[in-house]
């Protein structure tokens, strides 16, 4: 599932915009060694998310991620919620036809089809995730239990 933006006539995935290798052995690399600080940076404005909600999310104090900043790079935990993060957007904006306004705002929204949780909370764990891609796709598929 990989959708696609128009950024100055050229179509890029949200996995581009961002500079991360969207699968295989490259994202396991770059997760191993952190992503680029400049990547925390990316998906903040991509998400339209303040330091205080996106450091919240990934579950990070206002200190660490000074070290971060300093250091150039992220933990591996936190590469791993930031590549979770960038998984459920990608899905969501494909869920809503390419609109990532609209994508954006259904993340952020409780779910009854979640029990009432955000979607975008459940990146802290892989399990999160995976139900959130689940529910999308079968959201896609017209299955709404």
């Amino acid at each position: 599932m990989v959708t696609y933006t128009s950024v100055r006539g050229k179509k890029q995935t949200i996995w581009d915009i961002l500079d991360i290798p969207q699968r295989g052995r490259q994202l396991q690399d770059a997760i191993a060694i952190g992503l680029p600080y400049s990547t925390y940076l990316r998906i903040a404005r991509y998400a339209e998310m303040t330091n205080a909600e996106l450091v919240e999310l990934l579950g990070i104090s206002v200190s660490t991620l000074s070290r971060r900043a300093n250091a150039g790079k992220l933990g591996v935990g936190e590469s791993e919620k930031v590549v979770r993060l960038v998984q459920m957007i990608n899905a969501g904006i494909t869920l809503f036809d390419g609109n990532k306004e609209k994508a954006m705002s259904w993340l952020k929204s409780p779910s009854r089809g979640l029990n009432g949780i955000q979607p975008i909370t459940m990146i802290s764990t892989y399990a999160g995730t995976s139900e959130v891609l689940a529910f999308i796709g079968r959201l896609e598929h017209g299955v709404y239990c």
